[in-house]
């Protein structure tokens, strides 16, 4: 079991993250990057595409990146163009931001430009909380449908989507069930090992990951498996950071990472989609735009 978990928490490892990308790649279906953790999974997964979280190369410098952008402008977004630039996504056939901020919106100008994938989607994201808001996002969640609907050649029905957000809520469970336990006094995970488990999740089948993880917490819930060092206890907040090696710095010292507020810890999956048969995009919407820490939320 050991073993099984140590393969889940590399599955977003440089020589890993693209394993599932191409597993479905090969069965002749679509593979679609995400440059933002607002884009709703439910909405790809349900057209039978494979939403991929893009991370970028893990490589100390981006040169061919510094062309189009300066080097000191946001780390992940210059990262992610070298990758593109190297030729790392070839595979993916589209990709899908938000206007979460400048520095994604000129990530994906390029990409654009580039002309590197065949489908390139640009979702408005509000930036303050209330009907109007919410209203306009539900209204960019259907133009991401329309859009997906027309680049496959497939309809999305109410009822796949229902179906992809049952596989995306067992996820999110799954993955508080994990978080739970970094509330014991010695848990059974780092926080550069969490990190590891919830980046899987971004770049894995669903129901993989979901059959993967399930058959590993009964063996973490067990308290065979502890760390060792598990005080200062901190608090980790940051946007965009997938290499779990920065956690690893700060807990090399002998503290523990016992909670993180990021976009690709626990602000990913933090609260479900409500199954609501009858508006089940307006339920999608309300999930991504009012989900815990959002930081660049402001309230009216």
């Amino acid at each position: 079991m050991e073993e099984k978990l140590k393969t889940l928490i590399q599955s977003n490892s440089q020589g890993n993250r693209t394993k599932w990308a191409m597993k479905w790649k090969n069965q002749g279906k679509k593979v679609i990057g995400l440059l933002c953790s607002y884009v709703p999974e439910e909405i790809i997964y349900a057209a039978d595409m494979l939403p991929w979280r893009v991370t970028g190369t893990w490589a100390a410098s981006t040169p061919h990146a510094e062309a189009y952008r300066i080097s000191t402008s946001c780390r992940y977004c210059n990262h992610a163009l070298e990758s593109l630039l190297l030729g790392e996504f070839d595979f993916l056939d589209g990709v899908i931001a938000t206007a979460m901020d400048d520095d994604i919106r000129c990530l994906w100008d390029v990409w654009k430009y580039l002309n590197k994938t065949p489908l390139s989607h640009m979702m408005y994201l509000p930036h303050k909380r209330g009907k109007p808001a919410l209203s306009l996002w539900i209204r960019e969640v259907r133009r991401l449908k329309d859009e997906l609907e027309r680049f496959g050649g497939v309809t999305i029905t109410d009822e796949s989507i229902c179906e992809a957000t049952e596989v995306l809520n067992k996820t999110r469970s799954l993955l508080m069930r994990v978080y739970e336990l970094k509330k014991q006094d010695c848990p059974p995970l780092t926080g550069a090992e969490t990190l590891g488990i919830t980046t899987a999740a971004a770049v894995m089948s669903k129901d993989e990951f979901n059959q993967e993880l399930e058959a590993i917490l009964p063996y973490l819930e067990s308290g065979e498996r502890t760390v060792e060092n598990s005080s200062p206890r901190l608090l980790v907040s940051s946007d965009m950071l997938d290499d779990p090696r920065y956690l690893s710095l700060i807990e090399d010292t002998g503290a523990l990472i016992a909670m993180d507020d990021m976009d690709t810890g626990s602000r990913y999956f933090w609260d479900l989609v409500e199954s609501d048969k009858d508006d089940i995009i307006g339920s999608i919407g309300r999930r991504y735009l009012n989900r815990p820490g959002n930081a660049h939320m402001v309230d009216w």
